[in-house]
């Protein structure tokens, strides 16, 4: 769980300069954030998924 909050705490910060910024390095910047927050938010769910 502490990875998705760290992720989620990335991803704020790296959006919130790419608000401001809007280059592309910046967005690419915002993307990858954005995909390590979605791998730990799949990585806690895949835990709990019934099989």
């Amino acid at each position: 769980m502490l990875a998705l909050h760290r992720a989620a705490s990335r991803f704020a910060i790296v959006a919130t300069n790419t608000d401001v910024d809007r280059s592309y390095a910046a967005m690419k910047d915002m993307m990858g954030a954005l995909s390590e927050m979605t791998t730990a938010c799949n990585g806690c769910h895949a835990g709990y998924r019934v099989r």
